[in-house]
């Protein structure tokens, strides 16, 4: 997939604000990080990747609040 921000002539943007806004729009900010995940294990072949690291990874599947660490650590 091949991306196109433009601009007019003239205007300074900040790249990573493009890419945010555009993929708020058509898409999602999960999927740019599934794409660009999904790019680096293509194009970079790693040897080791840590366990808890893959092209699906949804850091919103991992979050906690302060309550439910709270409750987790007590008991």
């Amino acid at each position: 997939m091949v991306i196109f921000i433009c601009c007019r002539s003239g205007e300074s943007h900040d790249h990573s604000a493009l890419v945010v806004s555009y993929f708020n729009q058509n898409s999602s900010i999960q999927e740019f990080q599934r794409m660009w995940r999904l790019r680096f294990v293509e194009k970079m072949s790693p040897a080791y990747l840590g366990d808890y690291w893959h092209v699906d990874y949804n850091h919103l599947d991992y979050l906690w609040t302060k309550d439910d660490s709270q409750s987790t650590a007590s008991g």
